[in-house]
């Protein structure tokens, strides 16, 4: 390994002036560690705190699934259940949580991704329903936000 990166480096020390700061321990707010056994995890659990306080999260309920089991979403409210398109407000904080919990799930947290893009279908017009499922995620988050992704 050492090797490499000597090779490695040797254009690139050759082109241009840089500086050595070592192995990298954050990127684009990914806390990234080395372990002795060669394997790297990767986290953001501070971004996923900082999520959980910002949407009224912080001192909910943890969930075990990230999706409520059974639960079959629609375009349309179900009337029988007293569902109800979101108001403009209310939409935009679904959106933007939905994004957020996006960039979680690409990053370090493959397994939102099923739900983040369920719930990403209905975006456009979200119901009552699935603002209920994205507060389910949120709470998955809450029991989940201390787990890294580890290689």
């Amino acid at each position: 390994p050492g090797d490499f990166m000597v090779v490695s480096k040797a254009p690139i020390t050759k082109n241009f002036k840089h500086t050595d700061h070592g192995q990298v321990s954050s990127y684009l707010g990914i806390n990234i560690q080395h372990g002795d056994d060669g394997s790297i995890s990767l986290d953001q659990m501070a971004y996923a705190h900082t999520l959980l306080e910002t949407f009224g999260m912080k001192f909910c309920q943890p969930a075990t699934t990230a999706l409520p089991v059974g639960v079959i979403y629609t375009k349309e409210p179900n009337k029988s259940q007293n569902e109800r398109l979101l108001d403009h407000t209310e939409a935009k904080m679904y959106q933007s949580c939905l994004g957020a919990l996006n960039w979680l799930s690409v990053c370090t947290r493959p397994d939102l991704s099923h739900s983040v893009s369920k719930l990403g279908r209905f975006s456009a017009a979200p119901t009552s329903a699935h603002l209920a499922a994205l507060r389910h995620v949120m709470r998955y988050l809450k029991g989940t936000a201390d787990s890294p992704l580890v290689y």
